[in-house]
């Protein structure tokens, strides 16, 4: 019995050899070694087909700053938004003093849901911290590093669902076409079969530009109406003619019949088109 299974690319381990033209290598599962065509490796940017570079670690600045943001961000909810400072004092304060005055502190901090207020005696004054550039550019800087994230995957910042399908999506299926191809086929089979997803349910588009596109392939005879009523998943109406031109000529390819609606004539193609002279 034959079946396909997942692996994860954590419990592979890959045994090179150490030509840097004909490379060839061996993969080995919890001690048991296995060669590379019993494996479908679907891999990104890899220079030897086996190891590829993932996204996480050729983008790893900018992820970590779309994560430093989320922090940061996280802080201010937590803190209910309040503004960090400092606190000025006429006199000096006692330890007693500056321990009651940072557990006021802290508690205002770490729970904003509760009316928290800080009392500050005679003397002591808070001066607010000026914001930061990082604060004053925050939003900025969010739309920025999204549309950078946005292009490592290849979604259109605007998300037009074509150009979506064609950056994001095709790359990711002609990678899976590639392998399958590579690994599930002879030699000999390559010459003549291949592996291709049926992708024209995501690439059909809008319904006026899908529509525009069946009228041009109608009018250049690369289609016929049941096939795009098949399409379109709508019964067929049983018309095998093809338009011969003048938009009102109908050829039909199985008797070889010529119909002509405006004169009510028909007329036969002999096999012989030159006839005997």
């Amino acid at each position: 019995m034959q079946s396909l299974h997942y692996v994860e690319s954590q419990k592979v381990q890959v045994n090179k050899n150490f030509d840097p033209i004909f490379k060839d290598c061996d993969l080995i599962i919890h001690g048991q070694t296995y060669k590379p065509f019993d494996f479908l490796k679907i891999t990104r940017a890899s220079p030897d087909g086996v190891n590829g570079a993932g996204i996480i670690k050729e983008n790893q600045e900018l992820l970590k700053i779309a994560y430093q943001t989320l922090k940061f961000e996280q802080n201010l909810v937590t803190t209910g938004g309040n503004k960090r400072g400092f606190v000025k004092s006429k006199n000096t304060l006692t330890k007693e003093a500056i321990k009651a005055l940072k557990d006021a502190w802290h508690k205002i901090y770490s729970d904003p849901s509760e009316n928290n207020v800080v009392i500050l005696n005679n003397g002591l004054e808070f001066q607010e911290a000026s914001s930061t550039s990082v604060e004053m550019q925050l939003n900025e800087n969010k739309v920025t590093t999204n549309n950078s994230i946005f292009d490592v995957f290849g979604v259109p910042q605007n998300f037009n669902y074509e150009t979506f399908i064609k950056t994001a999506v095709m790359p990711v299926i002609t990678a899976i076409e590639c392998a399958l191809n590579k690994d599930l086929l002879l030699e000999k089979e390559k010459k003549s079969f291949y592996f291709a997803f049926d992708t024209k349910e995501i690439t059909k588009g809008d319904i006026k530009t899908r529509f525009e596109a069946y009228k041009t392939a109608l009018d250049a005879n690369i289609m016929q109406i049941d096939e795009v009523r098949y399409m379109e998943d709508l019964e067929p109406l049983g018309l095998s003619f093809i338009k011969l031109g003048l938009q009102d000529v109908l050829f039909n390819p199985e008797t070889k019949e010529v119909y002509t609606p405006n004169t009510g004539q028909t007329a036969t193609i002999k096999e012989n088109i030159g006839g005997d002279g």
